[in-house]
């Protein structure tokens, strides 16, 4: 699974535009989060689609940033992110960026950007989808 940051000038319709431009070419969002800096928007998106993204959104102007994500399953109950994110801390990997990609009502999945993506695999062998 990719993770894509596209920082783009802040406009009325961006959403709107990014999701069509994927949407017509067939490709399914499976998570997204804007936030607005300043004069600028960061958009968020979790997508599996990674080549066909890239070349979209490039093709369209876009400047991106892609990179690797795993996919965890976490319990519903409490504790269960600081349980997961103190194996990472323990194990010298720094979670760089965590999206809820859906709930259900045993647990979550979730997609963890880290520094060290295959020693976060190893460590999180029992977690990964």
């Amino acid at each position: 699974m990719k993770q894509f940051v596209i920082v783009a000038k802040d406009k009325k319709g961006l959403v709107a535009e990014i999701a069509g431009l994927l949407g017509s070419k067939g490709i399914n969002i499976d998570s997204f989060a804007v936030q607005v800096i300043g004069p600028n928007a960061i958009v968020h998106l979790v997508i599996s689609a990674a080549k066909e993204v890239e070349e979209t959104l490039k093709k369209a102007g876009y400047n991106i940033i892609s990179s690797d994500v795993i996919l965890i399953n976490l319990e519903n109950k409490p504790g269960e992110l600081s349980r997961v994110a103190k194996l990472l801390s323990d194990g010298d990997v720094n979670i760089q960026n965590m999206h809820l990609l859906f709930k259900t009502g045993m647990g979550a999945v979730c997609a963890i950007k880290v520094d060290s993506y295959a020693q976060a695999t190893k460590i999180l062998k029992n977690y990964l989808v």
